[in-house]
């Protein structure tokens, strides 16, 4: 009887399809190369939105597969840098790499990170040189610029007020038009482009404002009134895209520009220290949408940053203001003490605001979220009367 049941297994063993194989094969998932894109993250941290990496995965042989999602990501620093999904959060300034892994594919993208770069233009009323000067964003005390322009052959540096970057570009406002210079300039040079347009020479440009096609400038003297350059013109016989001139425009020695959305805001050093806005496309002797009154004489440039409006005031008075302010609107917190003193330029970097002082030719830095009495965190000495402040 056991001779007949072998037979039979043996039998069903010889009959079956299946020969020793599975019938059906295990998938194997395998990665043969990944590619990260952007492959280098570069910038100050302190200025820098978080970045996405993407991750694509070449996957049994077919091709790439976008993975981001799905793959595991590191970081070499979380001092540096940290990573979720591939979106990367500046953290400090050095080096890390950012790898991602995926069924047995590996990529890597490279994060230089440094500290913000400070730039403050000066003027100096006693025969010494107006300058462009460039700072490390914690710099204090006595310390000297990393770098300037000044002198000699930049002799377009008359006066510089307010300044723009884009780019690799340093956009300044000085007498008699628009100063662009590599944002790497070291030294005594001209400009690389100069713009104005026919008959501005005797008009002073102040505040400046970048659009996503051209340059928005303000100028007091016989030309008072807003004027809009393309932003690659180079020139200084050229025709404005925009001016906004006349009696109706309500403009007395504008001093700054800002834009948010689709309005721009001019600060006003007379009249009560008015801000005037425009509608973006404002031309001609166009009339303002609305103002928003500050009650402080001597308003100078205003900042617009984190949805609200920083007014300075050599009054010795930040006064902060939602961007939809009008009229004699209450703001939304006044900023006084020494740090507010002799106001000028502003800038806000995170939670700190950085405010450069015209009668004491220093930068002191406060917290951009303070009332009243605000206290000074550190003082930088600078080398002429600051105006405007800009930083990359």
């Amino acid at each position: 009887m056991r001779r007949i049941v072998n037979a039979l297994l043996v039998y069903l063993v010889a009959c079956s399809p299946v020969k020793g194989t599975p019938l059906i094969d295990a998938f194997v998932l395998e990665g043969a190369d990944m590619t990260i894109t952007p492959t280098t993250v570069t910038g100050s941290w302190q200025l820098m939105q978080p970045t996405q990496l993407a991750a694509k995965a070449t996957l049994n042989s077919s091709g790439p597969t976008d993975v981001t999602a799905l793959a595991t990501w590191t970081t070499s620093d979380p001092a540096i840098a940290t990573v979720d999904h591939g979106l990367v959060t500046p953290i400090g300034s050095g080096a890390a790499t950012i790898t991602a892994s995926y069924a047995g594919a590996t990529g890597s993208a490279g994060v230089t990170l440094r500290n913000a770069t400070l730039v403050v233009s000066t003027i100096t009323f006693e025969g010494g040189s107006n300058e462009i000067d460039f700072y490390d964003l914690n710099a204090s005390g006595s310390d000297l610029p990393l770098r300037s322009i000044t002198g000699g052959s930049a002799f377009a540096l008359g006066s510089p007020w307010g300044m723009a970057i884009r780019d690799n570009e340093l956009y300044v406002a000085v007498f008699g038009g628009i100063a662009v210079y590599p944002l790497d300039q070291d030294g005594s040079a001209a400009p690389s482009r100069f713009i104005s347009g026919s008959g501005m020479s005797g008009i002073e440009f102040t505040g400046l404002a970048l659009g996503s096609d051209r340059v928005f400038a303000s100028a007091i003297g016989s030309g008072t009134g807003v004027y809009a350059f393309p932003l690659d013109a180079d020139g200084s016989d050229l025709t404005p895209l925009q001016t906004i001139t006349g009696s109706a425009a309500a403009l007395a020695f504008p001093c700054g520009i800002s834009i948010l959305d689709n309005e721009m805001f001019i600060g006003n050093d007379q009249n009560g220290g008015v801000i005037t806005v425009y509608p973006l496309d404002a031309n001609g002797s166009a009339a303002f949408d609305r103002q928003i009154s500050t009650g402080q004489q001597f308003a100078n440039f205003e900042l617009i940053a984190d949805g609200e409006v920083f007014t300075s005031s050599e009054s010795g008075v930040i006064t902060v203001y939602p961007p939809d302010a009008s009229g004699s609107a209450v703001p939304l917190r006044r900023i006084t003490g020494s740090a507010a003193a002799g106001a000028v330029g502003t800038i806000r970097i995170g939670d700190e605001l950085y405010v450069t002082n015209y009668i004491s030719a220093a930068m002191q830095v406060t917290s951009a979220n303070a009332t009243e009495l605000a206290p000074v965190i550190r003082t930088l000495s600078l080398r002429g009367s600051p105006r405007g402040i800009v930083a990359y």
